[in-house]
């Protein structure tokens, strides 16, 4: 008995399928149906006891690692028929924790007290997961391993399937890696390309469950710019327009539009796919007509395209109505009709006819062109290359392609002519800086607007010069007379007028010859002050000279009592004073003062002071 106790311990240890007899024919065998059971499943165990003819068994009793099983309803079911020594047992929606060790333990009444006992182990097939990443980037040029896991007990197996967009297959793939206790399996495309780019499926298996994932791969290459550029793509006034930017690389690159040099964001109707690559301009007008530029960037490079778009619609005149253009008589005119339209429309220029209505289109007659009179297609303006008298009048502008038509009235062009001469210039008053000039005029409302001065300019020059010079100042229209100020003291100028006006400017009036009036500085005193200290004398001063060039050089010579000159001292003239220092006590100097301007000097002044008895020094201390 002990024999059999051990052999049954052993093979209950090593999970084998055996059977021990305490006789020489006493046996019993136990078995599963299948290897292994998924979760869920039924679990189907045969325990068979083979015996003689005389031997009698009193039970069977089933055990899962080592203790007894007792029955449940509709979960565990165990049917046994000890005179034929047969058991069955039933373990229904298998779980993880049903696997293990299942012993089967005969006893016997005949021979007396007896048992055999046998074992078999339950395995558990987990369930079988797949995983991989849905999207996988590859750059191209490298080596491509695509990658999943699956995981299962038993172990899966791993296949490779190239599929198409819906998802049939197309190929069936190589490659297999195994790794520790994970089962991945990878795909390799060594150099990879850009037809490499798309869908694949990895499926794994086991004996009860077949899984697979789709994972769809992106070749990320240079971006280049696949869609044909336009050339002048026409949209209508309006419309919506759409440009496409598709470029080469799987994965979307970075998409920059701009439009006219100009980068483009989302607006009310605009719209930048940034990741589409696709520029919406909803509700186009003439002012989208342009350039547009598709820059597309990622880590390999960029790659631009330009495309020309141009909208097409009944042409829209900018200029308003009633308008007025001035031109002098003689110089270029242009009257303005900028336009928006395409294509590019007809321009019309008329001419109003006299005593027409200005708002009537049929009282205007087409303007002749020549080349004097001209027409600017680019920009609708009506260029006159010298305007003349005959040219002021009314115009109109008409604009027409074959979408519709546009057209203003009412654009008035006058041509200013010359402005009457002024004449008999005079001097009417002068001080040492300015001089009052009077003129003759006609009187400005008996003169046509176009005829009118704007304005009065002086002409100069001086008496070694042959040529005239625009000064700075100039007098109002209605103004015969004026002040000419700032003039230079001392200096002889030759003066003329002249009326000015958009045409140019008129003849010149007579002209008068004037010498600016110039002074030289005044000394209003200058005084020589001995101090206490008796060995320092002051030097003070004020000077006038207004009316007269600013003084340049202030000079004081200082002699002795013998009239030997002991220095010379250039000063600030408008410092006001100067210490003359360290001289000699009780001595008398003299200082005479110089002031110097572009006119000429002043006469010298002369003053003397005397050094007074310096002070005796305080007594020293006597030593004690």
């Amino acid at each position: 008995m002990a024999l059999v106790r051990l052999i049954a311990s052993l093979c209950l240890s090593l999970h084998v399928l055996c059977g021990i007899a305490a006789a020489q024919d006493l046996s019993v065998d136990v078995s599963f149906a299948v290897e292994f059971i998924p979760v869920d499943g039924r679990a189907d165990a045969l325990c068979t006891v083979n015996k003689r003819g005389s031997d009698v068994l009193s039970a069977i009793v089933w055990r899962h690692n080592g203790t007894v099983i007792q029955p449940i309803p509709n979960r565990i079911i165990i049917d046994t028929d000890l005179v034929i020594g047969r058991s069955e047992l039933e373990i229904d929606s298998v779980v993880l924790s049903d696997a293990g060790t299942y012993s089967c333990l005969a006893t016997f009444i005949i021979p007396n007290g007896e048992s055999v006992i046998a074992s078999a182990t339950l395995r558990i097939a987990t369930a079988l997961v797949v995983t991989a990443a849905e999207e996988q980037d590859f750059l191209e040029g490298d080596i491509a391993n695509l990658t999943c896991s699956a995981f299962s007990f038993p172990s899966p197996a791993i296949q490779w399937f190239r599929v198409d967009e819906d998802l049939n297959e197309i190929a069936t793939l190589t490659g297999r890696v195994e790794a520790g206790d994970e089962d991945y399996g990878v795909y390799r495309i060594p150099d990879v390309e850009r037809s490499d780019g798309g869908f694949y499926k990895c499926e794994g298996s086991y004996p009860f469950e077949r899984m697979s994932v789709i994972i769809q791969v992106f070749v990320i290459s240079f971006p280049e710019i696949l869609t044909p550029p336009l050339i002048n793509f026409e949209v209508m006034k309006g419309d919506n327009l759409t440009l496409e930017c598709e470029t080469a690389s799987q994965r979307p690159p970075e998409y920059i539009w701009s439009f006219e040099g100009e980068e483009l964001s989302n607006t009310s109707n605009v719209t930048v796919g940034e990741v589409t690559g696709q520029l919406n301009v909803t509700n186009v007008t003439f002012l989208n007509t342009g350039t547009y530029n598709c820059f597309a960037e990622n880590n390999f490079g960029n790659d631009t395209q330009n495309s020309t778009v141009v909208v097409a619609g009944s042409p829209e005149i900018l200029t308003g109505n009633d308008t007025v253009t001035f031109a002098g008589v003689g110089n270029r005119a242009a009257l303005n009709c900028s336009f928006l339209g395409y294509p590019p429309p007809t321009i019309v220029w008329s001419k109003l006819s006299g005593g027409g209505n200005a708002d009537d289109a049929d009282d205007y007659d087409p303007v002749n062109l020549n080349a004097r009179l001209s027409i600017n297609t680019t920009n609708g303006s009506f260029l006159i290359a010298e305007a003349a008298g005959s040219d002021r009048g009314i115009y109109s502008c008409n604009i027409s392609n074959v979408h519709g038509s546009d057209a203003r009235f009412n654009l008035t062009l006058n041509v200013i002519e010359f402005p009457p001469d002024p004449s008999q210039l005079r001097v009417i008053a002068q001080d040492d800086r300015s001089v009052s000039l009077g003129w003759v005029y006609v009187e400005l409302n008996t003169l046509p607007e176009y005829r009118r001065p704007e304005r009065f300019v002086v002409e100069a020059r001086l008496d070694d010069n042959p040529e005239y010079e625009l000064l700075d100042q100039s007098f109002p229209p209605n103004h015969t007379a004026g002040i000419l100020a700032q003039l230079v003291p001392g200096t002889q100028f030759e003066i003329r007028i002249r009326a000015d006006n958009l045409a140019g400017f008129s003849e010149p009036s007579n002209s008068i010859l004037y010498t600016s009036v110039a002074t030289i500085p005044q000394f209003l005193f200058f005084n020589a002050t001995p101090l206490d200290d008796g060995r320092n004398i002051l030097l003070q001063w004020e000077l006038e000279y207004d009316g007269g060039p600013d003084v340049v050089l202030f000079e004081v010579e200082f002699r002795d009592s013998e009239g030997n000159l002991l220095d010379t001292f250039e000063l600030d003239i408008d410092a006001g004073s100067y210490l003359v220092e360290n001289l000699e006590p009780v001595t008398t100097y003299s200082f005479s003062a110089v002031a110097l301007n572009d006119i000429g000097p002043t006469a010298p002044i002369t003053v003397e002071a005397t050094t007074t008895l310096a002070p005796p020094s305080k007594p020293t201390q006597p030593d004690i």
